[in-house]
């Protein structure tokens, strides 16, 4: 097929695009042909003499296709020719930086901020991607609102501004295409204090909020620890294997709470602490009670630290905290524990037919109810306890509370008037033992367990 000849339907690139950004031709009107990116967000019209057809087998899809032609007019959409935005003041750096992602097949946007007002300096780095600048002025004036500035600062040259509203500017700017990644140089070598503290609190709103991403390329440790969304203001857990409760560690700019359950063998050392310091270098959160905290690693989902000499692993999701602990405590994990200490209670299952009769009979039987209410931890450790007694006692039995019925629990209150009719009664939350003798109840009782410890129902 030669240059000059294209169908609808066909792929296509423009040479004027360095032949890197792959169309389909939807229309032709005329000599002009209308096209639609495969993958940026991009519609255009092209004369015959600017295309070539695409000829490989494979498109990279870094951004979702858009939706049908549809009857817009093209300039309703915008071009944002990849998920990268880089802005910089250093046009080698971003020449250079531009290459790496385009080496690696990132698709990329460089805008370059030099000392004219706003609205120039993202008309003229537009204008290389065909933005329709007609409705530029109220993406500007939504962004500049976003990062918490007045839009009188849009006529403004940059040079007049104060060094903390050239940076918010500049990501306003950005914020314009709807970008996913934000990429930012040395951003607060020229910041003050204040300036600092507020462009903190404008990216995390941005991220929280809007859901951007940013990558800073920086020296500063600080700025970095205090900007990462990592470890600050969310919740750790932390299950206490010990007394069953979750250790709770939330830290945020400024101070620090560490909740650990008290109890009559325990305080809490760290409930008058929340003032601290950071020091970078050892990575160590001290404390205004003479206490330190180190931070041994984090990621989104996990923090470690090193507490009174102790490591201690936290997750942001209590399940993950449970079953980490779990694993760490029986060598396996919580379905796999489940699944082979359930052959342990399927073997002293008891038939609903047979429940009567052992009741009724003169000597101890230890009767254990469980049911699908009960599902937590505490049930799955009880089998600990059932194994321990099976040990010692051939007299205990397992009911399944799920295949009681109405007409069951009747005839257990006419054998004695202490059995419930209540089925919520032998399906808890908890596994519910009854040991009965000659119709009688001698005991009953609830095994909860302290975390993993369940020792005291061993001799029950």
């Amino acid at each position: 097929m030669g240059d000059n000849m294209f169908h609808i339907g066909d792929l296509v690139t423009r040479k004027s695009y360095d032949n890197d950004i792959v169309f389909k031709i939807i229309n032709i009107e005329g000599n002009t042909y209308i096209l639609k990116g495969v993958v940026v967000r991009l519609f255009a019209d092209s004369p015959v003499e600017d295309l070539k057809i695409y000829n490989s087998t494979s498109i990279d899809d870094f951004t979702p296709d858009i939706d049908g032609y549809r009857s817009l007019e093209r300039d309703e959409y915008f071009y944002l020719p990849g998920r990268i935005l880089h802005i910089d003041g250093d046009s080698e750096y971003l020449e250079k930086c531009m290459n790496f992602y385009k080496k690696n097949r990132l698709k990329a946007y460089g805008v370059y901020a030099d000392e004219n007002n706003l609205v120039k300096v993202v008309d003229d780095n537009l204008k290389k991607y065909n933005y329709k600048l007609d409705i530029l002025d109220k993406h500007i004036a939504d962004s500049i609102k976003m990062v918490g500035l007045n839009n009188n600062l849009i006529s403004r040259k940059i040079s007049e501004l104060s060094s903390g509203e050239k940076m918010l500017v500049k990501i306003g700017s950005l914020l314009s295409l709807n970008p996913k990644v934000i990429v930012m140089y040395n951003t607060i070598e020229d910041l003050d204090a204040p300036s600092i503290k507020n462009l903190i609190k404008i990216i995390r709103i941005l991220k929280n909020r809007f859901h951007k991403t940013f990558i800073f390329v920086t020296s500063n440790i600080e700025f970095m620890h205090k900007i990462s969304d990592n470890i600050l203001d969310k919740n750790w857990y932390r299950y206490n294997y010990i007394n069953g409760y979750y250790d709770v560690f939330n830290i945020n700019e400024y101070k620090i709470s560490y909740y650990r359950p008290s109890s009559e063998n325990f305080t809490n050392q760290y409930d008058r602490c929340s003032n601290y310091r950071y020091n970078k270098k050892n990575k160590t959160i001290i404390l205004d009670c003479n206490k330190e905290i180190v931070i041994k690693s984090s990621d989104n989902n996990k923090l470690t630290l090193l507490i009174d000499n102790e490591e201690n692993v936290f997750f942001n999701n209590i399940d993950d905290s449970l079953n980490y602990e779990f694993n760490k405590f029986y060598g396996k994990s919580m379905s796999e524990y489940k699944k082979s200490e359930s052959q342990v209670v399927d073997s002293i299952k008891l038939p609903i037919s047979s429940l009567m009769n052992i009741i009724k009979e003169k000597e101890d039987a230890k009767i254990i109810f469980m049911g699908n209410k009960c599902s937590s931890v505490d049930c799955l450790t009880s089998y600990d306890v059932i194994e321990k007694w099976l040990s010692v006692s051939t007299n205990t039995y397992f009911i399944n509370s799920d295949e009681l019925s109405n007409n069951v629990t009747l005839l257990l209150n006419k054998i004695n008037k202490n059995f419930s009719k209540d089925l919520d009664f032998y399906n808890d939350a908890y596994p519910r033992v009854m040991i009965t003798n000659g119709g009688n109840i001698i005991d009953s009782y609830l095994i909860k367990c302290h975390g993993f410890n369940c020792s005291s129902f061993y001799n029950k």
